[in-house]
């Protein structure tokens, strides 16, 4: 038989108190998602003449009457999936911010992913010319929404928050 070695006490690690920036990354987070939505709102109001357009143009290629309640129809439709999609599309990051608020290092990994790569493609909606005008409340909104991602992102580094999520 094996001799027994008592264990010696193991000391409590004590938990590390949650960090201020990992609190203000959170509200970084619904903050930008709501500038999200914001700017997909801005983005109808601008463009719903292009969506009748739009519209218009996709019932007269299939050849069916075209009315102005057809169109209308045709647009909201087509604004109806747009909304849906933006509210689907915040839904992971405001799910993985209230994890990274519960301490999970992997939450802070694919937040950091996901807010980046919303950061790239709202500087793009800055800088990028397109064949109409967003309009510059459009893009006043996608740049604060890049730079709300930024601040995310170095948020979620520090040397305090590395230690919170060690």
């Amino acid at each position: 038989m094996a001799p027994f070695y008592p264990m010696a006490p193991v000391a409590a690690v004590p938990p590390v108190a949650e960090p201020a920036a990992v609190r203000v990354a959170f509200w970084l987070t619904l903050g930008g998602a709501a500038l999200f939505l914001a700017l997909v709102g801005l983005w109808i109001g601008v463009g719903w003449g292009g969506l009748r357009d739009s519209a218009r143009t996709q019932l007269m290629d299939n050849g069916d009457p075209v009315g102005s309640g057809d169109v209308d129809v045709r647009a909201r439709a087509a604004t109806f999936v747009i909304i849906l999609f933006a509210v689907v599309g915040t839904a992971p990051y405001v799910t993985f911010a209230a994890l990274l608020v519960r301490g999970r290092n992997w939450a802070r990994v694919l937040l950091t992913v996901l807010v980046s790569i919303g950061g790239f493609v709202a500087l793009v909606a800055v800088f990028l010319p397109y064949d109409h005008d967003l309009g510059p409340a459009t893009r006043l909104v996608a740049l604060a929404l890049a730079g709300v991602s930024a601040a995310i992102v170095s948020l979620l580094f520090g040397r305090r928050v590395n230690r919170y999520f060690a």
